[in-house]
């Protein structure tokens, strides 16, 4: 089963002569706006991975209770687990945003990858 291109997918949507214009600029926006996506999650990323560190590094503190002494079990597993969630929620974040980008990536394959095969089909009929 083949994979219609963007602009064969462009191209069954809008009707009239300027059909292949119309595709082509809307494949050129298209192609902008993905890669400045991209450009701005890539930049969002790095912060992202400052903040697991982070989270790694409070989660290493609340191990040694900032190395303080231990006076209550309850609160130093509170913090302990604490800590360890944020850590989990960070990563989480930082995989979902990984998984937004590796889209980006794809749809801007597809998309720049795109010829017009629609038309050369129908001159072909």
């Amino acid at each position: 089963m083949s994979m219609k291109t963007f602009l064969d997918i462009c191209l069954a949507k809008i009707q009239g002569e300027d059909a292949k214009a119309q595709s082509l600029q809307i494949q050129k926006r298209a192609t902008a706006h993905i890669r400045a996506q991209i450009a701005a999650k890539e930049g969002a990323q790095i912060d992202l991975e400052e903040t697991v560190t982070d989270r790694e590094e409070a989660v290493d503190k609340a191990m040694v209770n900032n190395g303080k002494k231990i006076t209550k079990g309850e609160d130093y597993m509170e913090r302990l687990f604490g800590a360890q969630g944020d850590l989990e929620d960070a990563q989480e974040k930082l995989s979902d945003h990984k998984g937004d980008i590796a889209f980006l990536k794809q749809s801007l394959d597809r998309v720049k990858s795109s010829k017009i095969t629609a038309v050369a089909d129908e001159a072909k009929k």
